[in-house]
């Protein structure tokens, strides 16, 4: 299941965060794909398109992500915007993240993510100096939905470039999506780990407030009783008086 959040204001664009039902991004594997560019995207970072065999289970799922979102944004432009566009232009303005006819797809490698780089196993700091018109250059991909992004008279989904890794033909290794996976899996973990902690201290932030209620409870209680003692201490005491003066007023009765 895919998830369109409400989209919100940013410098130049609205942003709709897209997750699954768990609220966790929407990411993709796609193993051994070939490159058809890579240029420069002045602030951004790089801008990297990638060629997709149709026959994929990643193919069809970029489609069938595509189709939900964007049902799902048009659907809700009137109420997002206020627009009053109807649903064929809202359709025209949508960009899909696949260009089917070129079996395409365009990714951005952010300079400000921390992307994951390795190069024939080896991680690298910088994918500038890697030679993309090798003719035997294969890639691996973990990429990420960032948003569906909102401009004037076009949208679609930023997807964004976590993991790549990068072998050429001679150094072509099977173990590379392997590598891919393992560092997937252990981000996965580190995420599992951060949300049980986060359930453990909302847990121990309760029991902390049951325990300063109990306690102020307690103490409600023990003032109570000492008030109680006190006043049957009091009644005792009057009792006492009362009895005393009738004594006294009986001794000078009879004197007299």
């Amino acid at each position: 299941m895919y998830i369109l959040h409400n989209p919100k204001k940013k410098a130049t664009s609205y942003v709709a965060k897209i997750t699954n039902e768990y609220g966790k991004p929407i990411r993709l594997k796609i193993p051994y794909c070939k490159i058809q560019y890579l240029r420069e995207q002045p602030s951004n970072g790089h801008l990297l398109r990638i060629i997709l065999d149709k026959d994929t289970e990643q193919y069809n799922k970029v489609i069938q992500i595509d189709n939900t979102i964007s049902a799902t944004a048009i659907s809700n432009n009137n109420k997002w915007f206020n627009n009053n566009l109807d649903i064929e232009q809202i359709k025209e303005f949508y960009r899909p993240s696949l260009n089917i006819d070129q079996d395409t797809m365009t990714i951005l490698i952010s300079d400000i993510q921390d992307t994951v780089i390795l190069l024939n196993d080896v991680v690298i700091d910088n994918i500038d100096n890697i030679n993309f018109t090798h003719k035997n250059l294969y890639l691996s991909l973990e990429i990420e939905a960032q948003g569906l992004y909102f401009f004037p008279k076009k949208f679609g989904i930023r997807w964004i470039v976590n993991k790549i890794a990068i072998y050429t033909g001679e150094n072509l290794n099977n173990d590379t999506e392997d590598i891919i996976d393992r560092e997937s899996i252990e981000e996965e973990w580190e995420q599992e780990v951060s949300i049980i902690k986060e359930l453990i201290e909302k847990d121990i932030n309760i029991l902390n407030e049951k325990i300063k209620k109990l306690s102020e409870y307690s103490n409600n209680i023990e003032s109570t009783l000492i008030y109680s003692k006190k006043e049957k201490s009091t009644e005792k005491w009057n009792e006492q008086l009362i009895e005393l003066s009738h004594k006294v007023a009986k001794y000078y009765s009879n004197r007299i």
